[in-house]
């Protein structure tokens, strides 16, 4: 599946993505040298498309909203973020906007829903076994 064997497509606006960008090396969320997509024309706050690599990406991670429907990738807000350090889950490749803050990989619309599951809570993703 990584690295990608062609440029993905914006999900939100249906753009393929710019060149790769190679995440800068004295990077302090851990992420340096990682390579990466962006959308060149949506808003800088929804322009990330996805990571170009395998990192969180495993087959007992919750599946994305693709079809077929994929592994997702967990990831961890940054340093700049309101949520820093808590985990996500999102689709790994960016086709799809799936997005999860919830540790069983429920929305937040279905955790809303169904808050009795196993799971349904925001977690650190360094608490999450095998992942």
């Amino acid at each position: 599946m990584f690295p990608l064997k062609t440029k993905p497509t914006c999900s939100r606006c249906g753009t393929l993505a710019s060149d790769q960008k190679i995440v800068s090396p004295d990077n302090e969320n851990g992420n340096a040298n990682r390579p990466y997509y962006i959308c060149s024309v949506c808003d800088i706050n929804s322009r990330w498309i996805t990571w170009n690599d395998a990192r969180g990406v495993g087959p007992k991670n919750p599946v994305c909203d693709c079809i077929p429907s994929s592994p997702s990738r967990q990831d961890r807000a940054g340093k700049s973020s309101k949520r820093e350090g808590y985990g996500f889950w999102t689709c790994a490749t960016g086709t799809c906007l799936y997005y999860s803050e919830m540790e069983n990989g429920l929305t937040q619309k279905e955790a809303n829903s169904r808050p009795d599951l196993p799971g349904s809570r925001v977690f650190k993703p360094w608490l999450l076994p095998n992942v």
